[in-house]
Order: C-alpha cells, then sequence, then structure tokens
C-alpha cells in the first residue's frame, strides 16, 4: 500500500492512502514534518497489509477532503 502527504487548503496536510483515497490522518501545516515521518513509516510497511478498515478512519477527517 502507498501513502502520500497531500496539501489541504492552506492550513492543513493529510496523509492520503492512495488506492483507497481514504485520509489516514490530517495535520495543521506547523505539524507538517510529524506527517513526513509518519508516511514514510506507512511506506515501509508500517501499515496494513492491504487497505486500511474504514472503522480505524476517524469520520471527520475522512470529510476533511471535501471541505477545504
Amino acid at each position: 500500500m502507498k501513502y502520500e502527504v497531500t496539501k489541504i487548503g492552506k492550513k492543513k496536510v493529510c496523509i492520503i492512502e492512495t488506492k483507497t483515497n481514504q485520509v489516514i490522518r490530517v495535520y495543521k501545516n506547523n505539524n507538517k514534518n510529524m506527517a513526513y515521518q509518519l508516511c514514510q513509516h506507512l511506506n515501509k510497511s508500517g501499515g496494513f497489509q492491504g487497505e486500511t478498515p474504514a472503522y480505524f478512519l476517524k469520520k471527520e477527517e475522512q470529510s476533511s477532503l471535501t471541505a477545504s
């Protein structure tokens, strides 16, 4: 599974699971280094061996892409 950091508006970044387009985590811009660190960890087999189950994800973070 591949993950990437994506910008949301001017004040946030998020980690997205590219295959499913699910938002894994949202960060404010002042924490974007944490986003890149977690993304790197997930891309180096720190995540699931497949798609992230939807029940692991916060609903408000899923809606953050459409709210920007």
